[in-house]
């Protein structure tokens, strides 16, 4: 849904665009929506640029070119095929492009590059000749005001990124995280000096503050030190304490700020940063400070710290002089310069006479540098094997590299338009020549007959040789999951030919359907492909990429589940997977399958503007799973349900409440309406507690303030079966939520309560409440009653009237106040169990209350009999639909009941409110995700995939994490981990927390390492013991199998409570055991089983670490 907004202020199709607001905010989609950009050069990196361009959402977009198609262009641009060789490229994708995004007005421009600039926002130059950029840079320089240009280029496995925004450019948001806030602890002045007091500040622990030195922050609702509030934005210094303990210097005396006595929030105030770049002109001469993406690949003086380095590290010039970035500046201006002399024309590969001529004009740009721009160390040989790894691939466009430069300047677009993030400053160059192997190819590989023949592949031909792009045409591929990522992954590969020939497969398989708000980033699909399968829809268009792709789409889970459908003779064909996973569960299953089969998995994520990628390479490196990331925090259930004090606590007690009353007591109400008291009885043997049980049934009338809760509150107490009915429901729930509640908070706790240690209850973090009386004149108020009332009723079937959305019609229905309407009085209840941080209080409040009142299991009987009751006089046909919580959907009122709790109850507790999309954001856990950064990402992968096809080593391979808010910008790329080998003797074991002595089986062995018991099938448990003891001098001590998310334990030595059943067991047949306990049955379809819960001991008695067991099913 569009959002609302003056006549100048562009709309915002929030429905479309949320997961890219949530990455650059409205205020930045609306600049968006006010630019004009122009790209110049529709090559593969140009099609990449627009692509992701487009998709960011500006007004308008303006594709240039002056050269025709050629078939080689068709192995990096996604939107020629051969039938347009000799067309205008430009003119030949405009229509795809278009389709990207029909709100964009995209158009062309064929002939020479455009001498009127004016009406653009940004300038995008791609395989623009130097004289053409200089005086177009210039041009966008004297416009007024200036027009941001930035000039792109790829030349084989090597990048060039030029950026220039003006004289002078405001970065609004230098780096894009959220905002840090945080509630004050305490205030101590520190000292007081020529007028200004130094205080340092103590914030709560709970609080994910984490400033830094140089951040400026805010005060308000400080307490005593009142003066801090008008204060404006102060500088943080000497941050401490986990950084929630730092110094302020305020420019007033310390009697002028008042006694600090208690509360305060501090909030940090995002600072603009000033930026001012240089001409195109000047940045050739002096570069400046250069990002260095890989210092493995720096000169060796500075690889070395030798002396000469030292002086300068830390200086622009280190970089300059030492850094591969310095090496790939000289060498793009000798490419130009190149160009310049030799009528546009590169140097070619394989031809010596070009190349030499190259090197001697990079030398003479050399010497003409002064001492601060001249390249160092250009003789020796990694420097100079560099440059002419740069000249023999100058004339090919790779789709890897493509994808990565068009993600990068895709955003230098966006930077540009928006100022959101900081941009390049004012260069950037990549290369990865490490792709290539050490010895040279033969000619043949890539002679000019070679290419023509290559046809499409013609330039990965002439980097890689004819070969190496016959093993890609082989390979066989599974690709898991076609939503951004995948539609990326399956866009390279088919441009680089991977499957396309020979035996040659590809298998995507994703079991999602394609959504409205997918379009925005998953490239492939259109409008039309809305609800059909992404995995049918992304074959469907990547064959229209490269038809001769040989692939098989599956609309299967890789689960469990599904492990007859991916099963071993699946896994065993294949070469490499490729994860492109959006959540940690599915891929710790992927990673674990492609251990178990041996497979390479190449796995990448994405965040916004950051992304991260990891090669997960046999017997090499460790797997995906070897490292987790810390579990989510999580906010105390006590502050969630009484103490909330920050929005995120209000809305997840708000979708908590839409679950129960929407989704939750329906269903169990239906479960007690097809089965009677007999429901109770299942829950008693599903272990379920006799209070969970009462509170199903009719809930708590202590938590509910008035109102019953569970079967009783549908089936008796508000048994609803009109449309006032329902709004009388909403309304009595306003009234229990937001006055009732608190009122009894109130009641139990005053303001001026006090803990046992005689300390104020209200300190921080708790947060003062205060109810609200309810306000037909109030928008907020009138959103939860529509909200609520609309859900109440499509739960129960109830058809709405058509003004069920109309504030108006429902202010009249409640004007009454009475009937169906009538809103209860409060009455406190003697004891609300309202948790609180002290746990040892609270149990004995709940305890008192406890032996006051009536059995349980009574209460069930009592309720249950009125529930049975009510069951009789239920109309012929009654059902109840739940409302499962959708966030897509704007018209289902889920989210209109969620942010109207989470704000109403924000505002109980004095906390700031947020809008209905950034409710959506949090309550609906949306991943914020762009174009750009997926683009980049699969980039990265597939030069991985040159690398693993090449076989080169570990020290060639390469992760990566990258962001691209941050200036540089920032990539991060690092050799994988190895995998650890397991040796005996002492470890540290994480789950004991304490080192223990092992035995390692076989020694020196790695998570990639099995020990195979061949005939399986036809072994007793007895056999598989003996076996191990004479031939792997190992005893089982306990064997256990996998049953759901439990184990079950088939054999032990050491319980003796299992002893029978592990002597009963040793005669059975393994497969007999393993079918009966895990209920699947094995057949002759599992060649593999592995035993993953297993514990042996050496003859001697000592503790064992044994690789993974697997049985080999020889059936």
């Amino acid at each position: 849904m569009a959002t609302p907004m003056d006549e100048d202020t562009p709309v915002i199709d929030e429905d479309m665009q949320s997961r890219q607001m949530a990455v650059y905010g409205r205020e930045s989609m609306q600049k968006l929506r006010k630019a004009s950009v122009l790209i110049s050069g529709l090559n593969g990196l140009g099609a990449e640029i627009a692509k992701n361009v487009i998709l960011s959402n500006p007004a308008a977009v303006t594709l240039h070119d002056s050269k025709a198609a050629t078939v080689a262009d068709c192995g990096a641009h996604f939107y020629l095929s051969e039938a347009d060789a000799g067309k205008n490229r430009a003119e030949a994708c405009h229509q795809m492009m278009q389709e990207l995004n029909p709100g964009v007005r995209v158009t062309t421009l064929a002939g020479s590059f455009p001498t009127d600039l004016s009406g653009y926002s940004v300038v995008v130059a791609v395989d623009l000749t130097l004289e053409e950029a200089l005086l177009a840079d210039a041009a966008c320089r004297a416009a007024t005001p200036p027009i941001a240009f930035i000039r792109a280029d790829i030349r084989g496995l090597a990048a060039s990124v030029f950026v220039d925004l003006g004289p002078s450019f405001t970065c609004l948001d230098p780096t894009g995280e959220s905002i840090k806030s945080a509630i004050v602890e305490h205030v101590v002045v520190v000292e007081e000096k020529d007028g200004a007091t130094k205080l340092r500040i103590q914030c709560v622990d709970d609080e994910g503050l984490d400033l830094d030195d140089g951040d400026t922050v805010t005060f308000s609702e400080v307490k005593g030190m009142e003066g801090l509030n008008t204060q404006g934005g102060l500088l943080v210094s000497d941050c401490s304490k986990g950084k929630k303990n730092f110094v302020v210097v305020v420019p007033a005396p310390a009697a002028t700020l008042g006694a600090y006595t208690s509360g305060g929030l501090v909030s940090e105030v995002r600072m603009p940063k000033q930026l001012a770049y240089r001409s195109l002109h000047d940045f050739l001469l002096s570069p400046g400070d250069l990002w260095e993406v890989d210092e493995s690949k720096m000169a060796p003086a500075a690889t070395s710290f030798a002396e000469e380095f030292l002086m300068v590290m830390g200086s622009p010039a280190a970089n300059v002089r030492y850094g591969r970035a310095g090496l790939l500046h000289l060498g793009f201006r000798a490419l130009d310069e190149f160009a310049k002399t030799h009528g546009g024309a590169l140097p070619q590969p394989a031809v010596e006479a070009e190349a030499q001529a190259f090197l001697k004009l990079a030398e003479q740009l050399n010497a003409a540098n002064d001492a601060d721009n001249k390249v160092m160390q250009l003789d020796e040989a990694p420097r100079r094997t560099a440059l002419l790894q740069l000249a023999a691939g100058a004339d090919a466009t790779l789709s890897p590299m493509a994808a990565i430069v068009g993600g990068i300047a895709g955003q230098e677009v966006v930077k540009a338009c928006t100022g959101k993030f900081h941009p390049i400053c004012q260069g950037f160059y990549f290369d990865a020549f490490e792709c290539l192997p050490d010895s040279p190819l033969p000619e043949a590989e890539f002679s000019p007959a070679a290419r023509a023949a290559a046809g499409r592949y013609g330039s990965q031909v002439s980097v890689f040789g004819s070969s190496f792009q016959r093993q890609l045409e082989e390979l066989n591929v599974f690709l898991v999951g076609s939503g951004a990522l995948g539609c990326e992954f399956l866009k390279d590969l088919a441009l680089m030919g991977v499957a396309c020939g020979g035996a040659g497969h590809l298998t995507v398989t994703d079991d999602d359907v394609i959504e409205k708000s997918n379009l925005t980033r998953q490239f492939l699909f259109r409008n039309h492909n809305v609800g059909k399968s992404k995995s049918l829809s992304a074959i469907e268009a990547a064959r229209r990429i490269n038809p001769s792709l040989k692939s098989t789409p599956l609309q299967d889970r890789v689960a469990p589940s599904t492990e007859g459908v991916f099963n071993t003779a699946f896994w065993s064909k294949l070469d490499l997977v490729v994860n492109a996973l959006d959540n940690i569960k599915a891929r710790l299953y992927v990673d674990s399958r492609c251990v178990f089969f041996g497979k390479p998995l190449f796995e990448s994520g994405t965040l916004g503007t950051k992304c991260n990628t990891q090669m997960v390479l046999p017997h090499l490196t460790e797997n995906y799973g070897f490292s987790r990331d810390p579990p989510e925090k999580e906010a105390p259930q006590c502050a969630v349900h009484n103490f909330p004090h920050n929005i995120d606590q209000c809305l997840v007690l708000a979708q908590s409440e839409f679950v129960g009353n929407f989704d939750t007591i329906p269903r169990e109400t239906a479960d007690f309406l097809a089965k009677g008291p007999a429901w109770v009885d299942e829950l008693r043997k599903a272990n379920e507690n006799e209070s969970t049980i009462l509170d199903k049934l009719r809930g708590d009338p202590r938590v509910h303030c008035g109102m019953s809760g569970g079967a009783y509150d549908l089936l008796i107490a508000e048994r609803s079966a009109t449309w006032p009915a329902c709004i009388g429901w909403a309304r009595r729930k306003f009234e229990s939520y937001f006055t009732h509640r608190i009122a009894q908070l109130l009641h139990n706790f005053p303001p001026d309560a006090t803990t046992s240690n005689g300390v104020p209850f209200w300190s921080p973090p708790k947060r003062l409440p205060k109810p609200l009386a309810f306000d037909v004149a109030d928008p907020l108020h009138m959103q939860f009653i529509i909200g609520a009332a609309n859900l109440r009723a499509f739960m129960l079937g109830i058809t709405p009237p058509p003004d069920c959305r109309d504030p108006a019609a429902l202010t009249a229905a409640l004007a009454a106040g009475t009937g169906a309407v009538a809103v209860h009085s409060f009455t406190p209840a003697l004891d609300a169990s309202i948790e609180t941080d002290n746990k040892e209080e609270d149990a004995k409040r709940k305890a008192a209350a406890a032996a006051a009142a009536k059995p349980e299991d009574e209460q069930i009987r009592e309720v249950v009999a009125e529930l049975a009751a009510a069951r009789a006089t239920l109309p012929a046909g009654f059902a109840l639909k739940p409302n499962e919580f959708e966030k897509d959907d704007d018209a289902n009122f889920h989210m209109d009941f969620i942010s109207a709790f989470g704000n109403l109850r924000a505002r109980n507790y004095g906390i700031e409110e947020i809008d209905k999309f950034a409710a959506k954001l949090k309550a609906g856990r949306i991943i914020p995700a762009i174009a750009t950064t997926t683009a980049m990402a699969t980039g990265f992968v597939c030069l991985e995939l040159y690398k693993h096809l090449a076989g080169r080593p570990l020290t060639a391979r390469r992760n990566l994490f990258a962001n691209l808010a941050l200036p540089g910008p920032l990539l991060m790329l690092s050799e994988p981990m190895p995998c650890p080998k397991i040796k005996s003797g002492a470890r540290f074991d994480p789950d004991m927390y304490m080192d223990v002595d092992e035995v390692a089986y076989p020694e020196g062995h790695t998570l990639w390492d099995k020990v195979a018991v061949p005939n399986a099938s036809k072994l007793t448990l007895g056999g598989f013991v003996d076996l191990f003891k004479s031939e792997h001098k190992l005893v089982l001590q306990e064997l256990m199998l996998t049953v759901g998310d439990k184990s079950q334990m088939i054999y032990s030595v050491t319980l003796a409570q299992l002893a029978a059943t592990s002597e009963a067991n040793l005669a059975r047949p393994l497969v007999e055991l393993i079918g009966e306990t895990t209920k699947k049955p094995l057949t002759p379809a599992t060649a593999f089983y592995p035993l993953t819960d297993i514990v042996f001991a050496t003859i001697d008695g000592d503790d064992v670490k044994c690789a993974s067991v697997v049985l080999q099913l020889d059936w």
